[in-house]
């Protein structure tokens, strides 16, 4: 047999082996071992071409820190805090400050909710991280800032879980979280959040104190009237994993914050009784679904809050820096002549939509 013959036998037999095994293997059933595909949230993020910062508050739980004392350890991120525990911060990113910076919790924005959503207060046992964006802000969160973002992403555990937690630091700091997760059949779940913080915030510091003949001196003194108190309790309803929907959810959320104002500007003139209170009363819906319709993905988030800021200042007491009443006045009040007691009620609708 000359050489071409032989190979064209060799291919002929080696085709017909080939189309026996494929057939012989199509009658077999091959069952493959279940494969679990695990992706990380925080890499995807900061594999974007975005300036992204994610922090992971899952190894804070066990600690009495807060979201501020987490947020500064980022690079390019300054906070300026005006006192303790509830008091305004002042945040930079790469610089920049101000109205130019966002702050979200969940995608949402919160610039029109009051004090009582503000970043400063939100537990940590709560959180499941901190997104900080430097620079350009992703269409999701719907908005535009020249400095960035930080967004804050609650916990969205699909097992069932109990969390407590409890803790003391000084000053009377005490923080008090609890959340509950129960899933109801394959798709539908509750969970239940509540929280209950308080801090007399009674440092010392120095000041301006008269002596017995009215002589300023530079004494030091602790704050007496300088509370703050931060109270929430949130409902959630939801749908996981439907036909219409991946994520689902109707959200009812009370919370409130009084935070007692101690001086002036200039620390000159001790407050003993004037207060400022934030009230929040709201509905959210969120829609996930990817998919939806020829590789087409919605998002919408639709929420009506209504705020209510109560400022008091109507005492006529005067206080030294001692918190003692050393004099009355005939009219107005500590911060303002004329005294005040002063309601402001807001209603607030978000609305946004991502196609």
């Amino acid at each position: 047999m000359n050489s071409p013959m032989l190979k064209i036998t060799l291919w002929l037999v080696l085709t017909v082996w080939a189309f026996a095994s494929v057939a012989q293997d199509s009658t077999k059933t091959n069952q493959l071992q279940e494969v679990v595909v695990k992706s990380s949230v925080r890499n995807t993020l900061q594999r974007s071409p975005m300036n992204i910062a994610v922090i992971d508050a899952k190894p804070y739980y066990q600690t009495n820190l807060n979201s501020l004392d987490i947020l500064k350890r980022s690079s390019g991120v300054n906070i300026r805090a005006n006192g303790a525990y509830g008091a305004n911060a002042e945040f930079f990113l790469n610089g920049i400050r101000g109205k130019q910076i966002k702050f979200f919790v969940d995608g949402n924005p919160v610039d029109n909710l009051g004090d009582t959503q503000g970043i400063n207060i939100v537990p940590i046992q709560q959180t499941e991280r901190f997104e900080i964006y430097k620079g350009v802000i992703p269409i999701e969160l719907g908005t535009d800032a020249l400095g960035g973002a930080i967004n804050i992403v609650t916990r969205r555990e699909t097992k069932d879980f109990v969390d407590f937690s409890t803790s003391y630091g000084s000053f009377n700091t005490t923080k008090n979280n609890l959340q509950i997760r129960k899933g109801l059949g394959r798709h539908f779940y509750l969970m239940a959040t509540a929280s209950l913080n308080h801090a007399d915030n009674d440092y010392p510091i120095l000041a301006e104190v008269p002596n017995e003949f009215g002589n300023v001196e530079i004494k030091r003194v602790r704050r007496f009237h300088d509370a703050f108190d931060f109270s929430t309790v949130r409902l959630e309803m939801g749908l996981r994993l439907t036909k219409w929907a991946d994520a689902f959810s109707v959200q009812l959320q009370q919370a409130r914050t009084r935070s007692d104002l101690q001086h002036n500007l200039l620390m000159r003139k001790p407050y003993g009784e004037a207060t400022y209170t934030d009230r929040l009363r709201g509905v959210t819906v969120n829609y996930q679904k990817s998919d939806l319709w020829k590789k087409l993905d919605a998002s919408a988030y639709l929420s009506v809050s209504q705020t209510a800021n109560v400022f008091t200042d109507t005492t006529l007491n005067v206080y030294n820096w001692l918190g003692e009443v050393v004099d009355r006045r005939f009219s107005g009040g500590e911060i303002s002549s004329g005294g005040n007691w002063l309601t402001t009620r807001s209603l607030v609708f978000n609305a946004r939509q991502v196609l």
